[in-house]
């Protein structure tokens, strides 16, 4: 088990799934892509600035209009 396999389970499923309005996924290398690595000190670990753009960048991905967490206008 490892990374890649873990992905491409899950990519099946939310394949399978794709007519579930309740099921939504957001890829973690949307939240620390590839290029920032470097922000992984002990290669695993995010340091604080990685974690702050994540935060930022899940808030923006998660809670924007139409987004799976958004408040609904009413």
């Amino acid at each position: 088990m490892n990374l890649r396999v873990v992905r491409n389970a899950v990519s099946r499923v939310l394949a399978a799934r794709a007519d579930d309005p309740r099921l939504f996924f957001l890829d973690g290398r949307h939240l620390l892509p590839d290029a920032e690595v470097s922000d992984l000190n002990d290669g695993l670990h995010p340091n604080a600035a990685a974690y702050e753009r994540m935060g930022i960048r899940f808030g923006e991905r998660a809670f924007a209009a139409g987004a799976p967490l958004a408040t609904p206008r009413v």
